[in-house]
């Protein structure tokens, strides 16, 4: 089998973060299992993305989707909908959040092209992937649904790099958020913990502030450290070492907290200070590794964070451990590997 995963960036030129990670993921454990794997992007000749897992990975155009070269596209994002107009065969299409006409409230400035795209997954697609249950049965809702649709959770990798050096000058404890800022509210509320916080904790960034992306951008404090977004053994070490990790909500609906970075810091033991409505916060619970505060509530979120850092050091290993065991990603490469086998069969019937 060869399948064509389509990305709507070129993903050589994307910095850091986790969708390049479930990308290069997806297609190394696709590669592993045997299946022929390209990433299909606006490139304009063929070359090839290094994976964290070893090895490299095909990228070419997205031209090659035409014809019969793949036997199955799947799409990363909403916008490959418009990537794959001339493919005839069968088509995954993943979407992350699924919007409707009043929420989630950041999305009003983009509401009607995202409205958009999912109406053409609903005609186009012959299955569909959700990140959680939630937005999987928001989708049957809105459009009902007679194809099959699976659970792919954002998972963590098997293996990590050995922990280095402390990066980190010496000081206060250390509190790290990891990924993009997402919203206005998120970078308002980091940075209110930072001034709460200063002569206890320094706050540091691990990501982007994409806060511009939903309105009114909104700076950083100068009280937290950024350091951009961050790859490989640096990355690890950025959260090994740091005391806890933050998990902040972009709004107040739970379908649309689906936080990718709570599995980072879970798989390296840190524990984390979960906002509500994060829809991690019973996984974080469950590993007893974390504090959580109701959303907005920033007295609170103070007294939770003084509480981490007054908590018995975990036992991290035990915990990385588990999370590899359980949220690997090779789960989701095994879901994705029965259904694009199911749909390539059901195509040749």
């Amino acid at each position: 089998m060869k399948v064509g995963l389509v990305f709507h960036h070129d993903p050589r030129q994307r910095p850091p973060g986790i969708d390049l990670e479930r990308l290069t993921a997806l297609a190394a454990g696709l590669a592993a299992r045997g299946v022929e794997t390209d990433i299909l992007a606006p490139v304009e000749r063929p070359g090839a993305l290094s994976s964290p897992f070893g090895g490299a990975i095909s990228v070419r155009p997205l031209d090659e989707a035409r014809g019969d070269r793949y036997q199955l596209l799947k799409t990363c994002y909403p916008p490959g909908i418009d990537l794959v107009r001339d493919f005839r065969g069968p088509l995954v299409c993943r979407l992350v959040r699924v919007v409707d006409q009043e929420q989630p409230l950041r999305d009003q400035t983009q509401r009607h092209r995202l409205l958009a795209w999912q109406e053409a997954i609903h005609r186009r697609a012959d299955a569909v992937a959700f990140n959680n249950p939630e937005n999987l049965e928001r989708w049957q809702r809105l459009h009902g649904w007679d194809r099959p649709a699976v659970l792919t959770p954002t998972g963590c990798p098997e293996v990590i790099p050995a922990r280095g050096p402390n990066p980190y000058p010496q000081g206060p404890p250390v509190a790290i958020f990891l990924g993009s800022l997402a919203s206005g509210r998120m970078a308002r509320l980091l940075n209110r913990l930072a001034e709460a916080l200063k002569d206890q904790v320094a706050l540091h960034l691990v990501g982007l502030n994409k806060s511009g992306l939903y309105g009114d951008p909104t700076p950083l404090s100068p009280l937290i450290v950024d350091h951009g977004p961050q790859a490989g053994a640096r990355l690890w070490d950025l959260v090994g070492w740091a005391s806890f990790g933050v998990a902040l909500a972009v709004g107040p609906e739970g379908f649309d907290n689906d936080s990718s970075k709570v599995y980072t810091y879970l798989r390296a033991g840190l524990p984390v200070l979960c906002e509500h409505p994060i829809r991690q916060w019973p996984l974080i619970a469950d590993l007893g590794l974390g504090r959580d505060f109701p959303y907005g509530d920033l007295d609170r979120a103070l007294v939770q964070a003084r509480a981490l850092l007054a908590d018995p050091r975990p036992d991290r290993e035990a915990v990385g451990g588990r999370m590899a065991a359980e949220q690997g990603w090779g789960q989701r490469v095994e879901t994705y590997c029965g259904l694009f086998e199911r749909l390539v069969e059901n195509r040749r019937a």
